[in-house]
């Protein structure tokens, strides 16, 4: 052997043996399990290996993450929310993992300190967070509104959210809203979003029969009857409820106060569209509806009528055909003014101005001089064009 080699090998000798000593070392002095349980004791310190820990060993709080669950106390938190919005710079997580802190410590039962965590700077963390807090924290609407008096809006809203998010479809049908003033836009729009949600069937909680979808828009309803929501809110909540048939909507409809649907717009209201999507659904029984006097459908047979015409004009013909002679001065102008209406439309002037000169009353000429102008001028410009 070489003897530039010796010198080399002497050295990978001693690093083999000094490696073995190290081990033997820490065989002798390691703790066994009897050992490290009467250390734990000695010191007074939880063991902090347990799953649903927040605290790793030293106490540095580790990242918190919404899908966590398990108790959790203001100081583990707090702490944790510091650390939060220190090391998390995407605003969204953030503001998502806050929440889920707020929630989890409201859920451990300290509501009140959660209150105290929540930021006091104007951003999505703290939308966030009370939302979670106001969804978990187990509170009535009278407290709900005693505690939100002195927030702004912004603050409400995302508070209404959460509060009301919290409830089944069933539940919020049952909830007596009365202590909570929605007197701003940003606090109804809570509400018609919580609703909205619900009604379309979306998130864990959306309707799925129509029984329930029946409980809830009365509901929504009488929220409507006390100024809670508007007519057209309750219109758009109609459309997003995909388990009821418009005849069910109807008759909830009907349940509003009678100045609020006197009030509503004759021909692009919430009830004339109604109207036509029954018409829709069922032209005969819809039509049946708006013949019967003095019911709140009598007043929309022309717009039924308009419908079915536009629908499938063969039937609506016939349907007429059978019944002109026992209908009576009112439903023959409401007929005649769909007629004309359906005609002008299409372009057949003459046909629809000799509709116009059936109607007898008054107040039906004058709604439907624009119509009428438009009729006279067709024929006109028909006139003039033949005649070159």
């Amino acid at each position: 052997m070489s003897r530039k080699l010796l010198p080399l090998l002497a050295i990978a000798q001693f690093t083999v043996i000094l490696g073995l000593a190290w081990k033997i070392h820490d065989l002798e002095n390691r703790p066994t399990a009897s050992s490290a349980a009467e250390t734990s004791s000695r010191s007074g310190k939880a063991n902090s290996t347990r799953p649903d820990s927040t605290v790793s060993a030293g106490n540095t709080p580790r990242e918190p993450s919404p899908s966590e669950s398990g108790p959790l106390d203001p100081q583990q938190a707090a702490a944790l929310l510091a650390q939060n919005r220190k090391s998390e710079k995407n605003l969204t997580l953030r503001a998502n993992r806050a929440a889920a802190l707020i929630r989890r410590l409201c859920q451990s039962g300290y509501a009140k300190e959660a209150w105290d965590l929540i930021d006091p700077e104007y951003g999505v963390e703290r939308n966030r967070a009370l939302e979670a807090y106001f969804g978990s924290a187990g509170i009535s609407a009278a407290e709900f509104s005693s505690r939100t008096t002195g927030l702004d809006t912004g603050d409400r809203s995302a508070a209404l959210r959460g509060y009301l998010g919290q409830y089944s479809a069933r539940e919020l049908a049952t909830l007596d809203l009365s202590p909570i003033n929605f007197s701003e836009r940003l606090e109804q729009g809570a509400l018609i979003d919580t609703l909205n949600k619900l009604l379309s069937g979306s998130g864990e909680n959306g309707i799925q029969d129509a029984s329930t979808a029946n409980l809830l828009l009365s509901k929504a309803a009488e929220w409507t009857g006390a100024n809670k929501l508007r007519m057209e809110d309750f219109g758009n909540l109609l459309k997003a409820d995909k388990n009821q048939d418009h005849f069910a909507q109807w008759a909830i409809t009907m349940t509003l106060p009678e100045e609020m649907r006197m009030a509503d717009h004759t021909y692009n209201g919430v009830q004339p569209q109604l109207i036509r999507q029954m018409t829709r659904e069922d032209p005969e029984r819809m039509m049946t509806m708006a013949m019967t006097g003095g019911g709140p459908e009598e007043r929309y047979m022309h717009i039924a009528f308009a419908e079915w015409l536009e629908a499938d004009n063969a039937s609506a013909k016939r349907w007429y055909d059978s019944r002109e002679g026992s209908l009576d001065t009112e439903q023959q102008d409401r007929t005649a003014v769909a007629f004309m209406r359906y005609y002008v439309r299409y372009g057949e002037y003459e046909r629809g101005l000799e509709w116009y000169n059936k109607i007898s009353g008054d107040n039906w000429k004058s709604a439907l001089a624009y119509e009428q102008r438009n009729a006279l001028n067709g024929i006109k410009k028909k006139t003039e064009a033949s005649g070159k």
